[in-house]
Order: structure tokens, then C-alpha cells, then sequence
């Protein structure tokens, strides 16, 4: 979508802030002032979107990589699609659930003919907006996420990793460790089947394992645990009594 990352300065050629795409365009749909205005994808660019991510999956297929994630959270473009607050196309690709759903379909089954069969796809997804009783009208919520779990299950999706938010600068997040994880116990209850991945301020091995224990989830993920502390897993391990594998130049640590 054109915007600098938080830890370097691009030059201004580098960017294109007049073809930052979304399903629907114009003023209405920037995210605030300070954000480019998207301009509407034709459906034969969405299209070409649907065969780049496949085009994606083959390199990492040559790669030699053991999985891959489809990103359709946080706002990105497969998360502008679902949610009717930023999508309001009135073609194939807009209105009900099935027609937001369409680009997520078209990209799963790409995704999926290019990527070796034996190896697992997982998905992420907002499991809400956050904007109930925010924003007026509807929105996208967990009641659409557990019948998308449903439809990408049948679809060849793996794993369903849960998060939240990102769509709108109206949302409201009220965050506190494993504040994430009732969105994936919601699916994996109802979708059975589907191997589940929570997140959220999963912060150490014990509370992961917990998570893990009540059958909320089937995974864990874990992000900024692992900037704080690259040897997350082996502090977990040890939190957890558990003998881990240590890479072998670090295997002299375990003394």
C-alpha cells in the first residue's frame, strides 16, 4: 500500500502513492488525512492480484519453504474486501458474504494449485473490525469469520490464524495478554476440523501452553515475543521442563 516501514526513510520515488488500490475508492475509504486515497481495482486487475499470489507461491515453493500464509488481516487489501465498511463494490467481488469472499477464494485456490499439496497453507484473519457499536452499520465480525473458517476449510486452507483490527482508524482496542485468543476458541468450537492459531499478547511458554491445554487453539503464534527475545522457544522450553532442540552452534548453551 506504499507506506514506509517504521525503521527506514525511502526515497520518495520509491513509492506510488497515485495507484495504492483497494476495492473501492476515493476519499471516503483513505484511513485518515495523512493516508493516500486508494483508487478502485478493475476486476481484471483483480485478476492479475489473484495470479501474483499465485506467482508467490511457486517461489516459495523453489524456495524449499515448509508453508506459506496467506496475509488477509489488518487491513490489507484481502481484509478491505471482506468487510462491508470498505468494500462496497456492487459487482461479483461486492454485497454478500460470498461476493466479498470471492478475491480470498480465487487466491486460496491459486495459492493452492501452485504450492506442493503436502505442505500445509495458512490463512490470517481480522476476526473483527472492532468498530461494534463504533461505526454505524455493518461491519466485519466474528459470526462472517467462523462462516469464512468454514468456506476456506473446504477451500484447502490448513491452519486459520486469528488476530483482529487493522481495517478502521475508528476501532477500539482493548488490550491485555491473550486478549486474542477468544476469537480462535469461537472457531475452533465451531469449525471442526480446522487447525486453529492464536495471538495476542501471548507472552511466555506457560501461557502459551495453557492456551494450548484448554483447547482454544491447536497453535500458538508468537510475534513481538520473539523481537524481544530471539531464544523465546528455549526460554519457553525451560519454563515448561521441556528438552529443545538447540541449533548445533548453540548446543554447548544447555550446559
Amino acid at each position: 500500500a506504499s507506506m514506509p516501514p517504521p525503521y527506514s526513510s525511502p526515497l520518495e520515488e520509491d513509492f506510488w502513492r497515485d495507484d495504492v488500490v483497494a476495492p473501492s475508492g476515493g476519499k471516503t475509504f483513505q484511513w485518515d488525512e495523512s493516508f493516500v486515497t486508494p483508487r478502485e481495482l478493475s476486476v481484471e486487475e483483480i485478476q492479475r492480484v489473484v495470479k501474483a499470489f499465485g506467482e508467490g507461491a511457486v517461489r516459495a515453493a523453489k524456495a524449499g519453504l515448509d508453508m506459506v500464509e496467506i496475509h488477509g488481516a489488518h487491513g490489507y487489501l484481502i481484509h478491505n474486501f471482506l468487510s462491508p465498511i470498505t468494500n462496497k463494490r456492487t459487482d461479483a467481488y461486492g454485497g454478500s458474504l460470498e461476493n466479498r469472499a470471492r478475491i480470498l477464494m480465487e487466491v486460496i485456490a491459486e495459492v493452492r494449485r501452485n504450492f506442493p499439496a503436502e505442505k500445509p497453507i495458512f490463512l490470517r484473519v481480522s476476526a473483527s473490525d472492532l468498530v461494534e457499536g463504533v461505526v454505524e452499520g455493518p461491519s466485519w465480525d466474528l459470526d462472517q469469520t467462523v462462516e469464512l473458517a468454514k468456506m476456506v476449510k473446504a477451500a484447502g486452507v490448513d491452519v486459520f490464524h486469528v488476530s483482529s483490527g487493522g481495517n478502521l482508524k475508528e476501532q477500539k482496542i482493548q488490550a491485555f495478554p491473550g486478549y486474542q485468543v477468544p476469537f480462535a476458541e469461537r472457531v475452533k468450537a465451531e469449525v471442526p476440523g480446522l487447525k486453529v492459531a492464536a495471538v495476542g499478547i501471548i507472552t511466555n511458554g506457560k501461557q502459551a501452553e495453557e492456551v494450548l491445554q484448554q483447547e482454544k487453539a491447536d497453535l500458538i503464534a508468537v510475534a513481538r515475543g520473539f523481537l524481544r527475545d530471539p531464544n523465546f522457544v528455549l526460554n519457553a522450553a525451560k519454563e515448561l521442563n521441556v528438552k529443545a532442540k538447540f541449533s548445533q552452534q548453540y548446543e554447548r548453551g544447555r550446559r
